[in-house]
């Protein structure tokens, strides 16, 4: 039962972030108002979920801070995008770049966490991790791409956090097979 409702929860909130990067990406017109719509529920949900997936692994490594931290920065990004009428447009994109940033931190903090228990798939992590550093960072360093194409680089940062998802549910799966839970 507990596997199958961390499958649901890990795949449900990888699906919504890949569902609300592609909406971004396939609507860059107005993208501020379509995100207040919903893609700032959709990571409040994502979210919510992946707290859900912490606390069941809360005893494992993919209970780790790391881990906690994603979810927590996708909820509160969610909020403040869904409340996009009380913070200026320069400030969302300040926030996206952010998240971006504190995923990488994250990922890489949760590859670190891994070492100790000798997690198959790892080196993947790390790879993810430095290649979401770089996206976070070309977010503060050059805020004018940010400022021309949000909608690309939120819709881009959506759909990788998804896949990053789904490739830590299938390392976490596989270490808990092979530890026999």
């Amino acid at each position: 039962m507990k596997k199958q409702l961390l499958t649901a929860l890990w795949l449900a909130s990888a699906v919504l972030l890949a569902a609300a990067g592609l909406g971004c990406m396939l609507n860059p017109g107005d993208v501020m108002s379509m995100m207040a719509d919903w893609v700032g529920v959709v990571m409040v949900f994502s979210g919510l979920m992946q707290l859900a997936v912490v606390w069941l692994m809360r005893k494992s490594v993919f209970g780790d801070r790391s881990f906690f931290t994603k979810a927590v920065v996708a909820v509160i990004v969610g909020v403040f995008i869904m409340c996009k009428s009380f913070i200026a447009g320069e400030v969302l994109r300040v926030l996206i770049s952010m998240m971006v940033l504190v995923d990488a931190v994250s990922i890489l903090g949760a590859a670190w966490a891994m070492n100790s228990d000798h997690v198959l798939g790892r080196g993947w992590l790390w790879l993810i991790g430095l290649v979401e550093l770089v996206l976070g960072v070309c977010g503060f360093l050059r805020p004018e791409l940010v400022n021309v194409a949000v909608s690309i680089i939120m819709g881009v940062s959506l759909i990788y956090e998804g896949l990053t998802l789904v490739y830590t549910w299938f390392i976490g799966m596989r270490w808990r097979k092979a530890l026999g839970k």
